[in-house]
């Protein structure tokens, strides 16, 4: 069965930032080619030059997160836009601010073009390394201060679809948070963007109204706690033929929101039971598009589709919400 998933430094100094990681980067791309020529030297060259995001490979040894720092993107068609959101922690000369905004991802996109522009100028783009980038282009001044707005950083365009899982890891130039989290004296660091929690919740309809139809009942977050329920619990739940069938999602393991143009997806993977009866897989999206509800939903046991909704579209009288 294919499943739905649609789809969450502070360099100071005569040298600026930028010429200081050319600089190395020569060096490291000279020392490289003397003592390891071959394969070995193409490995080097690979690495990307135009900024300081860590390697992806070095990825799962950041973990750290600022909740003051949200970044997302959206997407409209092969584009996506890339954002931040801060707290105002009344910066001054560009500190506490960010310096790179770290995007990994696979495959990287055709085309980067930064779109913040500093005290100092516009920004940079580039990518290489399993990821691309949107950074300062001088020091300090230059950061994106955290003043409490939304500020957009960046677009991306690909020449197909955009990839639907997405990593984003900041470059923050904030002693005081880094430090926190370091728990050692330090005046830049990377973390990961606090969470967004995207909801839906109502009630839907397909067919006749009443238990000969199909009716749908939820509440889901892409948080592993849903904010919009007591005690954070996830719910879904569906009866279908009289009432003969009832699913109830057990466990959702995963979900994500995306956004295209004016259409939303709500999407995830549970464990769930059927008439009680435990063991099945369920696999879902809820999409809205033109005004109206869709829903596919797969319910599968021991890698078998036992039933296949295509609720396309949902009747008028469905009440959802997605937030």
């Amino acid at each position: 069965m294919t499943r739905i998933w649609r789809i969450a430094l502070r360099l100071s100094g005569g040298t600026s930032e930028a010429g200081q990681r050319t600089l190395i980067a020569a060096c490291v791309l000279a020392t490289g080619l003397l003592a390891l020529p071959g394969a070995a030297a193409a490995e080097v060259a690979s690495e990307p030059s135009n900024g300081g995001c860590p390697s992806k490979s070095s990825l799962k040894s950041h973990k750290n997160v600022d909740p003051n720092l949200v970044a997302s993107y959206t997407i409209s068609g092969k584009e996506a836009k890339y954002s931040i959101t801060t707290t105002n922690e009344n910066p001054s000369e560009g500190i506490p601010g960010l310096i790179e905004y770290c995007v990994y991802t696979s495959p990287l996109p055709e085309s980067t073009e930064a779109t913040y522009v500093g005290a100092k100028g516009a920004w940079t783009a580039g990518s290489g390394g399993g990821y691309f980038d949107f950074e300062r282009s001088d020091g300090n001044p230059d950061n994106l201060p955290f003043d409490g707005t939304t500020q957009s950083v960046g677009n991306a365009t690909w020449s197909e679809t955009v990839p639907a899982t997405q990593v984003i890891l900041l470059h923050i130039n904030d002693e005081a948070e880094c430090t926190a989290l370091e728990g050692k004296k330090t005046e830049t660091c990377f973390v990961r963007p606090g969470e967004v929690c995207h909801t839906l919740v109502g009630v839907g309809h397909f067919g006749p109204r009443g238990p000969a139809g199909t009716n749908l009942n939820n509440n889901m977050s892409t948080c592993p706690k849903n904010p919009a329920q007591r005690k954070g619990k996830q719910v879904f739940e569906a009866t279908w033929e009289n009432q003969a069938y009832h699913m109830h999602m057990s466990k959702l393991t995963s979900a994500s929101y995306a956004k295209n143009g004016t259409e939303q997806t709500f999407s995830g993977i549970g464990e769930a039971k059927v008439n009680k009866v435990s063991g099945y897989q369920i696999a879902f999206t809820f999409t809205l598009k033109g005004g109206r509800w869709y829903l596919y939903l797969v319910i599968e046991k021991g890698g078998t589709v036992a039933w296949e909704h295509k609720l396309e579209p949902l009747n008028k009288g469905t009440i959802e919400k997605i937030s």
